[in-house]
């Protein structure tokens, strides 16, 4: 009886191990998400979103390049940005660009107009 134990403990701890050593060869899985995706919206249609499904906005003094948001406007207004833009299926990653603001600050924009969050709608640094 404590020769079959041994045994059956022993099997345990070999597939213990190999279970082990092999889930240390897999990759990990990652899950890859657009920097800017569509999402759908009862009022406005198709609109531009952040991964996280928060809205991104124009701001309707801003000109073609250029952030006028600015001062006070921070204080509602928050910067988007994103060093590699990927987009969702029915957009152009060639319609977005990104530009060096008064501030010093980098800002994607999307057919030359800066993109922002209202930040009303999350906590910023």
């Amino acid at each position: 009886m404590m020769k079959k134990s041994n045994t059956l403990w022993l099997m345990l701890l070999l597939v213990s191990t190999i279970v082990s050593i092999s889930s240390c060869k897999k990759d990990p899985i990652v899950v890859e998400s657009n920097a800017v995706k569509v999402s759908d919206n009862a009022t406005h249609g198709k609109i531009l979103t952040d991964p996280e499904g928060m809205s991104l906005y124009l701001f309707s003094k801003d000109t073609k390049g250029t952030s006028l948001c600015i001062d006070g406007c921070l204080d509602n207004w928050s910067v988007f940005y994103k060093e590699t833009i990927t987009v969702d299926a029915g957009l152009d990653v060639a319609d977005f660009a990104t530009i060096t603001r008064t501030d010093g600050v980098k800002q994607t924009t999307y057919k030359g107009w800066p993109l922002l969050f209202w930040s009303g709608c999350r906590p910023w640094r």
